[in-house]
């Protein structure tokens, strides 16, 4: 099995976002095969997700205190937009 792990892809689903870079789909799919072919488990598609995955192994609990407060600014943010 091959996980791939990308940031924001610049599809039709990820048009509506517009926050920070966007990484093409052949993109992800060149190192995705790449991976594949190598027997890589974990494949890092873009620049993004390789920085979200350094993060993790060097400071797991931080990194996800830092997600779960921005995950709970949009809640937030939406809940007072209601």
């Amino acid at each position: 099995m091959t996980g791939v792990y990308a940031g924001l892809i610049d599809t039709e689903m990820g048009a509506a976002l517009s926050s920070g870079p966007k990484t093409s789909p052949r993109q992800v799919a060149e190192k995705t095969i790449q991976g594949i072919r190598s027997g890589i488990e974990h494949v890092v598609a873009d620049d993004s997700a390789a920085s979200l995955w350094q993060a993790t192994r060097q400071d797991l609990i931080k990194k996800h205190a830092e997600m779960q407060a921005r995950w709970d600014d949009h809640v937030a943010a939406t809940r007072a937009q209601v």
